[in-house]
């Protein structure tokens, strides 16, 4: 394969795939990916999403959640689908294992590209550093004014531009 990327919990997947078939790609692309663990934000996330779980079904409440994670309008009708798919236990392990996610410290020798919007949480600035000081000869692109998840998103056809240089070596 020549190239696989990850945006958010995706991001972690593929830092763990990557630690153990660190030769599935020749480059890989880490989007706003949590690379340090918010073990206060994991211990309320049975709460949260008690709390909020039974809002999940409400198309408004929905539409607020999808705009407070960039999703694009014309992804909006799968993201409410698979929303209202999942389970309540799902949520909540999904939830608390991305917040507490370490990436494995013998991740090296990958060509890799780290991604970051200036507009994220000051925690994925860090967490992007981290991956850049992690991963040997990795290189990190602080989108200015992006928000998380937004150059794949929102901008696809500059998040292929972004990937062509990076084969092309011009990155």
């Amino acid at each position: 394969m020549l190239a696989i990327g990850g945006l958010s919990l995706g991001g972690q997947i593929l830092l763990e795939i990557a630690a153990t078939r660190n030769r599935i790609a020749r480059f890989f692309i880490f989007e706003s990916t949590l690379a340090i663990p918010m073990r206060f934000s994991a211990a309320f996330v049975s709460l949260s999403v008690s709390l909020s779980y039974p809002l999940i079904k409400h198309r408004w409440f929905s539409e607020l959640q999808a705009e407070t994670l960039g999703i694009p309008a014309d992804m909006f009708e799968e993201y409410y689908a698979s929303s209202t798919q999942i389970s309540k236990e799902s949520l909540s392990r999904i939830l608390r294992e991305n917040a507490v996610f370490v990436p494995d410290p013998d991740i090296k020798d990958i060509n890799a590209l780290i991604i970051a919007g200036s507009g994220e949480r000051r925690i994925m600035l860090r967490s992007a550093r981290k991956l850049n000081e992690m991963i040997e000869g990795s290189r990190i692109r602080i989108l200015r004014g992006y928000r998380h998840g937004e150059l794949s998103l929102r901008h696809p056809e500059e998040y292929a531009a972004l990937l062509v240089n990076v084969i092309d070596g011009k990155l």
